[in-house]
């Protein structure tokens, strides 16, 4: 009698219990963006950033795809020349970025890093376009 009781019990406090809320969908997003970027001199580090979105609050979003289409990049004494795209300002790659959910106030930017060899005049860039597209649902509370 004892297990028929507790397995009820159990069956009915499953039944009962509820989720943090409901998703229902908002809107896709769509950002679309030059992060071209070039640096000149005799040597050191330049680098640029961009948040190019954050997620309101009580909001969620999911990333559907994301790429970054280097069309060229050159140098002369770079020693590196590097793109990323960023989570609260940790450094992604797009494989690690795709079907990522964020919460409110996450955001997505890129980040973009070249470094120059010293002496001479040197010269590094770097021409890109970023494109990612992201669903964004709002959080019902039940």
């Amino acid at each position: 009698m004892k297990k028929i009781i507790f397995i009820i019990s159990i069956t009915l406090l499953a039944l009962n219990s509820q989720a943090q809320g409901t998703l229902q969908f908002n809107q896709v997003i769509t950002i679309a963006k030059d992060t071209s970027f070039s640096f000149a001199g005799n040597g050191g580090t330049s680098y640029k950033s961009w948040d190019l979105y954050t997620v309101p609050e009580n909001r969620v979003l999911k990333i559907t795809k994301a790429i970054n289409s280097k069309s060229s990049s050159g140098s002369s004494g770079c020693t590196e020349n590097n793109i990323y795209f960023t989570i609260n300002g940790i450094n992604t790659t797009i494989p690690l970025l795709e079907d990522a959910w964020l919460k409110g106030g996450d955001v997505i930017g890129v980040y973009v890093h070249l470094q120059l060899s010293g002496g001479s005049t040197w010269y590094c860039y770097q021409y890109d376009d970023i494109f990612i597209s992201l669903i964004e649902y709002n959080i019902i509370p039940e």
